[in-house]
Protein backbone atom coordinates (compact mmCIF):
# COMPACT_ATOMS: atom_id res chain seq x y z
CA UNK A 1 0.00 0.00 0.00
CA UNK A 2 1.86 2.93 -1.26
CA UNK A 3 1.17 6.47 -0.75
CA UNK A 4 -2.13 8.00 -2.14
CA UNK A 5 -1.84 9.94 -5.75
CA UNK A 6 -2.30 13.61 -5.35
CA UNK A 7 -5.54 15.07 -6.42
CA UNK A 8 -6.18 16.77 -9.64
CA UNK A 9 -7.21 19.73 -7.97
CA UNK A 10 -5.36 22.71 -8.10
CA UNK A 11 -2.80 23.57 -5.31
CA UNK A 12 -3.98 25.19 -2.18
CA UNK A 13 -1.77 28.18 -2.52
CA UNK A 14 -2.74 28.83 -6.24
CA UNK A 15 -6.21 28.36 -5.21
CA UNK A 16 -6.22 31.47 -2.71
CA UNK A 17 -4.76 33.52 -4.72
CA UNK A 18 -7.74 33.86 -6.54
CA UNK A 19 -9.97 34.37 -3.66
CA UNK A 20 -11.14 37.68 -2.82
CA UNK A 21 -12.95 38.88 0.91
CA UNK A 22 -16.44 40.38 0.34
CA UNK A 23 -15.11 42.97 1.82
CA UNK A 24 -12.64 43.57 -1.01
CA UNK A 25 -14.95 43.08 -3.56
CA UNK A 26 -17.05 45.81 -2.10
CA UNK A 27 -14.29 48.25 -2.10
CA UNK A 28 -12.94 47.43 -5.01
CA UNK A 29 -16.34 47.97 -6.57
CA UNK A 30 -17.32 51.49 -4.84
CA UNK A 31 -13.50 52.30 -5.73
CA UNK A 32 -14.61 51.38 -10.13
CA UNK A 33 -17.94 53.38 -9.09
CA UNK A 34 -16.51 56.50 -8.17
CA UNK A 35 -13.88 57.04 -10.77
CA UNK A 36 -16.74 55.91 -13.40
CA UNK A 37 -18.99 58.62 -11.59
CA UNK A 38 -15.60 61.17 -11.74
CA UNK A 39 -15.44 60.41 -15.09
CA UNK A 40 -18.92 60.79 -16.09
CA UNK A 41 -19.07 64.34 -14.98
CA UNK A 42 -16.03 65.53 -16.37
CA UNK A 43 -17.15 64.42 -19.62
CA UNK A 44 -20.87 66.24 -19.51
CA UNK A 45 -19.14 69.22 -18.56
CA UNK A 46 -17.04 69.04 -21.26
CA UNK A 47 -19.64 68.37 -23.59
CA UNK A 48 -21.91 70.95 -22.05
CA UNK A 49 -19.14 73.78 -22.77
CA UNK A 50 -18.27 72.16 -26.09
CA UNK A 51 -22.07 72.63 -26.87
CA UNK A 52 -22.41 76.43 -25.64
CA UNK A 53 -20.07 77.48 -28.07
CA UNK A 54 -21.11 75.66 -31.13
CA UNK A 55 -24.58 76.84 -30.28
CA UNK A 56 -24.07 80.42 -29.68
CA UNK A 57 -22.39 80.15 -33.01
CA UNK A 58 -19.99 82.03 -35.52
CA UNK A 59 -20.11 85.54 -33.81
CA UNK A 60 -17.60 84.15 -31.41
CA UNK A 61 -14.51 84.54 -33.45
CA UNK A 62 -12.41 85.37 -29.88
CA UNK A 63 -12.96 82.29 -27.54
CA UNK A 64 -10.05 81.90 -24.73
CA UNK A 65 -9.47 79.03 -22.59
CA UNK A 66 -8.12 79.31 -19.36
CA UNK A 67 -4.47 78.41 -20.30
CA UNK A 68 -4.13 81.06 -22.67
CA UNK A 69 -4.44 83.36 -19.90
CA UNK A 70 -1.76 81.63 -17.43
CA UNK A 71 0.40 82.57 -20.66
CA UNK A 72 0.71 79.79 -22.85
CA UNK A 73 0.34 81.07 -26.35
CA UNK A 74 -0.14 77.25 -28.39
CA UNK A 75 -3.33 75.76 -29.04
CA UNK A 76 -3.44 73.06 -26.49
CA UNK A 77 -2.40 72.94 -22.91
CA UNK A 78 0.89 72.20 -22.10
CA UNK A 79 -0.14 69.92 -19.18
CA UNK A 80 -2.24 67.14 -21.03
CA UNK A 81 -0.02 64.88 -23.98
CA UNK A 82 -1.25 66.34 -27.03
CA UNK A 83 -2.30 63.18 -28.87
CA UNK A 84 -5.47 63.00 -25.85
CA UNK A 85 -6.28 66.39 -26.17
CA UNK A 86 -6.67 65.91 -30.14
CA UNK A 87 -8.58 62.70 -29.31
CA UNK A 88 -10.97 64.05 -26.76
CA UNK A 89 -10.93 67.59 -27.35
CA UNK A 90 -9.89 70.81 -25.58
CA UNK A 91 -13.10 71.40 -23.77
CA UNK A 92 -12.53 67.82 -21.27
CA UNK A 93 -8.79 70.09 -20.54
CA UNK A 94 -9.89 73.89 -20.02
CA UNK A 95 -12.40 75.86 -19.35
CA UNK A 96 -13.71 78.99 -21.40
CA UNK A 97 -12.57 82.45 -19.74
CA UNK A 98 -13.55 84.81 -22.54
CA UNK A 99 -15.80 84.96 -25.33
CA UNK A 100 -15.95 88.09 -27.97
CA UNK A 101 -18.02 88.56 -30.67
CA UNK A 102 -16.24 89.36 -34.31
CA UNK A 103 -17.53 92.67 -35.38
CA UNK A 104 -20.84 93.40 -36.09
CA UNK A 105 -24.03 92.18 -35.19
CA UNK A 106 -23.73 88.90 -36.69
CA UNK A 107 -21.94 86.24 -38.91
CA UNK A 108 -22.52 85.67 -42.66
CA UNK A 109 -22.61 82.21 -44.23
CA UNK A 110 -21.58 81.56 -47.71
CA UNK A 111 -24.73 81.87 -49.47
CA UNK A 112 -24.95 86.37 -47.33
CA UNK A 113 -27.48 85.10 -45.42
CA UNK A 114 -27.03 86.44 -41.20
CA UNK A 115 -26.48 83.28 -39.18
CA UNK A 116 -26.64 82.78 -35.25
CA UNK A 117 -27.49 86.00 -34.31
CA UNK A 118 -26.71 86.53 -30.65
CA UNK A 119 -30.18 87.48 -28.97
CA UNK A 120 -31.86 86.39 -25.74
CA UNK A 121 -32.44 83.05 -26.43
CA UNK A 122 -28.86 82.07 -27.49
CA UNK A 123 -27.63 83.48 -24.26
CA UNK A 124 -29.37 80.52 -22.25
CA UNK A 125 -26.55 78.15 -23.91
CA UNK A 126 -24.20 80.18 -21.33
CA UNK A 127 -25.04 78.35 -18.77
CA UNK A 128 -22.36 75.80 -20.22
CA UNK A 129 -19.67 77.46 -19.22
CA UNK A 130 -19.48 78.62 -15.84
CA UNK A 131 -15.86 79.75 -15.02
CA UNK A 132 -16.99 82.29 -17.68
CA UNK A 133 -15.01 85.65 -17.04
CA UNK A 134 -14.95 87.90 -19.54
CA UNK A 135 -18.24 88.29 -22.19
CA UNK A 136 -18.69 91.34 -24.73
CA UNK A 137 -22.39 91.28 -26.26
CA UNK A 138 -21.52 94.69 -28.13
CA UNK A 139 -24.33 94.99 -30.69
CA UNK A 140 -26.65 92.02 -30.12
CA UNK A 141 -30.32 92.06 -29.78
CA UNK A 142 -29.69 91.21 -25.94
CA UNK A 143 -32.70 92.90 -24.18
CA UNK A 144 -33.36 92.65 -20.02
CA UNK A 145 -34.84 89.26 -20.32
CA UNK A 146 -31.70 87.66 -22.00
CA UNK A 147 -29.86 88.79 -18.68
CA UNK A 148 -31.23 86.70 -16.66
CA UNK A 149 -29.60 83.66 -18.02
CA UNK A 150 -26.25 85.79 -16.76
CA UNK A 151 -27.46 85.77 -13.09
CA UNK A 152 -25.93 82.23 -12.78
CA UNK A 153 -22.31 83.14 -14.60
CA UNK A 154 -20.67 83.98 -10.97
CA UNK A 155 -16.93 83.78 -11.50
CA UNK A 156 -17.71 87.02 -14.20
CA UNK A 157 -15.81 89.67 -13.67
CA UNK A 158 -16.26 91.98 -16.94
CA UNK A 159 -19.50 91.89 -19.33
CA UNK A 160 -20.09 94.92 -21.95
CA UNK A 161 -23.58 95.68 -23.35
CA UNK A 162 -23.56 98.32 -25.24
CA UNK A 163 -25.07 98.69 -28.33
CA UNK A 164 -28.00 96.33 -27.06
CA UNK A 165 -31.54 97.47 -25.87
CA UNK A 166 -31.07 96.66 -22.30
CA UNK A 167 -31.97 99.12 -19.87
CA UNK A 168 -30.44 100.70 -16.61
CA UNK A 169 -33.06 98.64 -14.98
CA UNK A 170 -31.49 95.43 -16.30
CA UNK A 171 -28.58 96.53 -15.62
CA UNK A 172 -28.86 96.83 -11.88
CA UNK A 173 -30.97 93.94 -11.48
CA UNK A 174 -28.17 92.18 -13.00
CA UNK A 175 -25.37 93.88 -10.98
CA UNK A 176 -26.94 92.71 -7.74
CA UNK A 177 -27.03 88.94 -8.95
CA UNK A 178 -23.40 89.63 -9.96
CA UNK A 179 -21.36 91.73 -7.73
CA UNK A 180 -18.17 91.01 -8.18
CA UNK A 181 -18.59 91.80 -12.20
CA UNK A 182 -18.14 95.37 -14.21
CA UNK A 183 -20.95 96.14 -16.35
CA UNK A 184 -19.89 98.41 -19.29
CA UNK A 185 -23.39 99.92 -20.78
Amino acid sequence: MGQPEPSPVASPSRRRWFQFSLRTLLIVTTVCAALFGILARWSYKARQQRDAVAALGEPWGYVTYDFHISGELAGVPSYWPEWLINALGVDYFANVLVLKPTPGPYAVDLEGRGVHEIDDVRLEYLKGLPKLRYLWLDRTKVTDAGLQHLQGLTELEYLSLSGTQVTEAGVERLQKALPNCRIHH
